[in-house]
């Protein structure tokens, strides 16, 4: 049945199956291999990214910097979290390869162990912190304990307080107070606090009731203002977001307490000694906000309350003079100094400043100076009661008393020791102790421009009838208080706030001052709350506080209208004869060389307060609005200033080193200027008003010969004090003193050298510029000749004897004047000034011209306003020689360098320039509506050769609005673009020329109207008697001719002044009168008598002079004019045969004449 099995199949078989099983095991050894292989790669592969996200993670933690220079101050992080990281990273860490990780994780560690582990922003954090103050809370006061709510509770409240008590005092060994400053200082000093108002009031309330406990004993007092009163803004938060701490506070007198313990010179001492200034300055911001809140407290340690600031100030100043070096840091309150300022400090400090600014606010200056302002009023009774008997009253008895003061009897001035002049004294040191250290703030302390209707309120609320219902310890019935409360919450259609009221102190009689304050804090906490002024009916909120977002807007500053200011001078006017002036100089004698009787901070006080707002103030604000001084009050100031000034050094009592570098001198000084300078620009007080008489000209020269440092010091500083003539005689005196050590002037054994140029008559400028480039500045200090050049390019016949040179600057400046040239331009007032500007380059010097009545502008950059127009300007100065070209006052100061000064106000100097423009600055400075509707930018925009270029006034000015807020620095910054950065370039380079020729220095001596006498000469009208004494006659002519008497005496009774202007200008080219009159003219106004014409005119022959001695003619020459050779100031004068016909041609001749015109 079964047939025979193939061996040989059956082998091939199992062959086949053998090698299929090793195959499949093949395969199989593979596949595990393979699996093998990939489960090592993937582990290598995970291994790799496990470490490189471990060292990621402490690279996060330990924040390498990017350089090995860089500081390293790293962010830390919470404790737990580091273990963890750094447990990980030992694991894989490579001492090759993580060497540096390594040391920045040691340098991690080591700087988290100076690191506060606490962070309030953190929610974990804060909920530890939270549970952490409960427990504090609870355990440091047993009342709230249910235990004493019982039966044993009076027996067991004794233990438990003690208990309490020792629990503080273990607290306080273990640094309770540095550990709630820094906890303080984390949460409060950023942008917006961490702390509620719950974590707030906690920390104040466990700070305060050790302090409670030991009833205020001085350690703990000192610690606690170490280290709780200097967080920064930490008031400005408890008044924010803790009333409850507020009223505990007041109720503790803690304002009291701490004033009373800065008094103390010990405490003092150790304050100072280890507080650093920003944190001296923090407690100083503190304490005035506190004694802002503690109305009662302030009122009765007021004098303390400014010592105690005052020493504060000066701390923080001396700390900041400590930090001077080359490299520094910006602070925003305290300027520049070599401290960095850390981030939580720079966030809080606008905080910081929104308290400090409670010290020059509206309350805090009629506080303080309410004894000034209480003998102001008593002076106002007095001055009504007199004025019944008047038939015209004084308005303002401020003004009155001004003008009364100097005729007072000695009995009636204030004494030294008074009350009233040292508490106001005393005042005065204080604010200027701010001005000097807070140098950020220094303009908010002086005068801030916020529109503040505070003041009304109160007087809406509390009648005038109701505060004077004060009784002999100047405070009234609580009951009265809580009606005025009450009508003022029911006038305004809101609640007021329950709590808030609890802020009446308990005592039942209150200071009429601490009414405004409450008010004020009330609708000031309303505000910040957020609520109830939607009701208000007549005292809306933006009513209220013009500037929308402004968190301090009660605070006028010390300028602000005439709160202050004028009560200032009035007392200082009032403490002694000759405008007060004579205790100060008894001073002086008693004590040479020092300033430092209280006398003198009132002195600096008037004069900083005064220069500032006087700078600031336009013509109708301070002559017809006469604010914040009648015109009358500032010539009695002017005359106070003058005399100390000038006293103070001509009679020795301060050095002239001392008086250099003291700020009272100084300030006394810069007011002084400052009101000489408007005097200059528009004349308020009477004649030689800024003389000394005192000091007599002879006497001040000879010591200036002497060289004297007294007198070389006021001719620096006050030079107005001598009489204009006497500093023109020593300005020709200098000038000829440079002549004769530079060789010019000619003797009897040496002729100075000479300068020859040569010009044609077709070229003058050109060939002026050319050859007067090349000469060496010394060369054109001396004698310069001329030869010129007819239009046949012949050599015109002569010598130059200074005639034909002042010929050549005639031609020059008449060609230079010419408006076709483009360098100056004639503008008419009622010109637009867009119509007007130069088709090259802007304006830059505007003048008025006498003649015409037209403005003369200069506005190229060529060559000529480089160097030939300065030089020849220059150089007719220096020689003595006047030209009737007037320029602008604003140039003119220029030229004196008085735009260098901090005083130079630019808006002073615009109408000089452009009037139209200073009357549209004006407008935008006084208007009262909405300015943002007129659409106005801190952008210029000017049109040049038909392209508009826009100049930004400041950057990104294009994107600035001007606002009521930012008027006041538009219309400056406006006026200071016009006068001093459009025109910076051609007006420096005129300066420089000037320069390059007359000393500086000698120019100072004068103002810019005297520096315009100096090169036109005298405006007034001209003085015939001095001119015919100084008349040289020729062609027969002498002074007793008949034609010479009928010419006088034309002049003198047929002419007018401005004739008379016009005969003087159609002879010598200028209208007006050498300043130190005609016996310095040069030429010499010459008369000559002429026969023929000037064609035919040889000169003077001895049959033409006998002819004109004798009066030989053959008929009245009726058909001739006078004619004038200008550059030899020279008349020629017909012969005539009568009066009239003299009288009808040289009237004739001067009036129609075109002569030297810029028309």
């Amino acid at each position: 049945m079964f047939g025979r099995v193939d061996l040989g199949k059956k082998n091939q078989f199992l062959d086949k199956a053998k090698s299929a099983r090793e195959e499949r095991a093949q395969e199989k050894y593979k596949e595990s291999s393979l699996i093998k292989i990939q489960a090592l790669v993937r582990r290598f592969l995970v291994r790799c990214s496990i470490n490189k996200q471990i060292r990621k993670e402490l690279d996060l933690l330990i924040q390498l910097p990017k350089a090995a220079e860089d500081e390293y101050k790293p962010t830390f992080k919470s404790a737990t979290e580091v273990f963890q990281i750094i447990r990980r990273f030992m694991f894989v860490m490579k001492e090759n390869e993580d060497q540096l990780r390594f040391e920045y994780l040691c340098k991690y560690i080591l700087a988290s162990m100076n690191a506060e582990s606490i962070k309030p922003e953190n929610q974990t954090d804060m909920r530890l912190i939270t549970t952490c103050l409960h427990m504090l809370i609870t355990f440091t006061n047993p009342n709230p304990w249910k235990i004493l709510q019982g039966k044993q509770g009076e027996v067991l409240k004794p233990s438990l307080v003690k208990l309490c008590n020792n629990l503080m005092g273990d607290l306080n060994t273990r640094g309770l107070y540095p550990c709630l400053q820094i906890l303080l200082t984390q949460g409060l000093s950023r942008s917006r606090p961490a702390f509620k108002s719950a974590s707030l009031s906690a920390s104040v309330t466990i700070a305060l009731r050790p302090l409670i406990a030991a009833n205020f004993s001085q350690t703990l007092l000192t610690s606690f203002v170490l280290h709780i009163m200097s967080v920064p803004a930490l008031i400005e938060h408890v008044f924010v977001m803790s009333q409850e701490c507020l009223v505990l506070l007041m109720t503790h007198r803690l304002f009291k307490q701490c004033v009373e313990l800065l008094c103390n010179e010990q405490s003092t001492r150790i304050v100072f000694n280890i507080l650093e200034g920003n944190y001296a300055l923090c407690l100083l911001a503190n304490l005035i906000q506190l004694g802002m809140i503690e109305m009662e407290g302030l009122l009765e340690n007021t004098q303390n309350f400014m010592f105690v600031v005052r020493r504060l100030l000066e701390s923080c100043r001396r700390y900041v003079q400590g930090k001077k070096s080359n490299l520094t840091h910006w602070h925003p309150v305290l300027g520049w100094f070599a401290q960095k300022t850390d981030q939580g400090l720079h966030d809080a400090m606008p905080n910081v400043v929104k308290q400090l600014k409670h010290l020059w606010g509206m309350k805090m200056i009629h506080l303080l100076f309410e004894p000034l302002f209480a003998y102001a009023d008593f002076k106002n009774v007095e001055d009504k009661r007199t004025s019944k008997m008047q038939t015209s009253p004084s308005k303002n008895f401020l003004k009155k008393a001004f003008e009364k003061a100097s005729s007072k009897p000695s009995s009636d001035h204030v004494k030294l020791n008074s009350p009233v002049l040292m508490s106001t004294c005393t005042a005065c040191g204080m604010y200027l102790s701010a001005i000097s250290t807070l140098t950020q703030l220094k303009f908010d302390i002086l005068a801030a421009l916020f529109d503040v209707l505070i003041i009304l309120i109160i007087t809406n609320f509390i009648s005038e009838t109701t505060l004077r219902r004060i009784h002999k310890d100047k405070k009234m019935d609580k009951k009265n208080l809580e009606d005025i409360w009450r009508n003022l919450s029911d006038h305004c259609g809101i609640t007021a706030n329950r709590v808030y009221t609890g802020l009446v102190p308990n005592s039942q009689r209150i200071h009429p001052h601490y009414i405004g304050v409450l008010i004020l804090q009330w609708l000031e906490y309303r505000w910040l709350q957020g609520s109830g002024f939607e009701s208000c009916s007549c005292l809306c909120l933006w009513d209220l506080f013009p500037l929308a977002g402004a968190t301090q807007p009660h605070v006028p500053g010390l300028c602000y209208q005439d709160i202050l200011l004028p009560k200032l001078w009035f007392l200082l006017q009032d403490v002694g004869s000759q405008n007060g002036l004579k205790p100060f100089m008894e001073l002086l004698v008693t004590k040479p060389n020092s300033m430092d009787h209280p006398l003198f901070d009132l002195l600096h006080m008037a004069c900083v307060t005064a220069a500032h707002i006087i700078t600031i103030l336009d013509e109708v604000e301070l002559y017809e609005q006469e604010k914040p001084f009648a015109v009358k009050q500032l010539v009695t100031i002017s005359t106070f200033l003058n005399q100390f000034i000038c006293k103070t050094i001509w009679n020795e009592l301060l050095d002239v080193q001392v008086a250099r570098s003291n700020d009272i001198y100084q300030a006394a000084h810069t007011l002084l200027m400052i009101l000489y300078e408007r005097d200059c620009r528009r004349s308020y007080t009477p004649k030689d008003h800024w003389l000394i008489k005192d000091v007599k000209p002879s006497a001040f020269l000879a010591d200036l010969d002497k060289g004297k440092r007294n007198a070389q010091f006021l001719l620096q500083k006050v030079p107005h004090i001598i009489p204009h003539k006497e500093r023109v005689i020593l300005f020709r005196r200098n000038v000829t003193r440079e002549k004769e050590v530079l060789g010019l002037l000619e003797s009897a054994c040496v002729s100075p050298q000479s300068t020859l140029i040569t010009v044609h008559r077709s070229r003058i400028i050109e060939d002026g510029y050319r050859q007067l480039a090349i000469i060496p500045v010394n060369s054109l200090k001396g004698l310069i000749r001329v030869k010129f050049i007819n239009e046949q390019g012949l050599d015109e016949a002569g010598i130059d004897q200074d005639g034909v040179f002042k010929e050549f600057l005639e031609e020059t400046i008449k060609k230079v004047f010419d408006p076709s040239l483009n360098l100056f331009r004639v503008m008419h007032p009622d010109v637009d000034n867009k119509a007007n500007l130069g088709t090259n380059c802007s304006v830059v010097v505007w003048a008025l011209t006498i003649s015409i009545n037209n403005r003369v502008c200069f506005c190229g950059s060529g060559f000529v306003e480089q160097s030939l127009l300065p030089g020849i300007s220059c150089f007719d100065v220096f020689q003595g020689i006047v030209v009737d070209v007037p320029f602008a006052s604003f140039f003119l100061s220029q030229i004196l360098g008085q735009q260098h000064s901090a005083t130079y106000s630019s808006m002073d100097e615009l109408p000089s320039l452009d009037p139209e423009l200073y009357k549209s600055l004006t407008y935008v400075k006084h208007y009262e509506s909405d300015l943002s509707d007129l659409e106005l930018t801190f952008s210029y925009d000017e049109d040049i050769m038909g392209k508009l270029v826009n100049h930004e006034l400041i950057p990104g000015g294009k994107a600035v609005t001007v606002t009521n807020e930012n008027k006041i620095s538009y219309v400056h910054l406006m006026a200071h673009f016009k006068i001093r950065v459009q025109i910076k370039e051609q007006t420096s380079a005129f300066i420089h020329g000037f320069r390059s020729v007359i000393n500086i220095e000698w120019l100072q001596m004068f103002s810019a109207p005297e520096l315009q006498k100096l090169i036109s000469g005298e405006t007034g009208d001209i003085d015939l008697d001095d001119l015919r004494k100084h008349t040289q006659y020729y062609g027969g002519f002498h002074n007793n001719h008949r034609v010479i008497n009928w010419l006088w005496d034309t002049l003198e009774k047929d002419f007018t002044p401005q004739e008379r202007s016009l005969f003087l200008k159609f002879v010598t080219s200028c209208s007006k009168s050498p300043l130190l009159g005609f016996a310095h003219m040069e030429p010499p106004f010459s008369i000559r008598c002429v026969e023929v014409s000037d064609e035919q005119d040889t000169g003077d022959t001895v049959g033409s002079v006998l002819k004109g001695f004798f009066n030989i003619r053959k008929k009245d020459p009726v058909g001739r004019l006078p004619t004038s050779s200008t550059c030899f100031n020279l008349l020629k004068l017909p012969n005539y045969q009568k009066k009239s016909t003299l009288r009808e041609k040289l009237r004739y001749a001067i009036t129609s004449n075109t002569g030297f015109e810029l028309s």
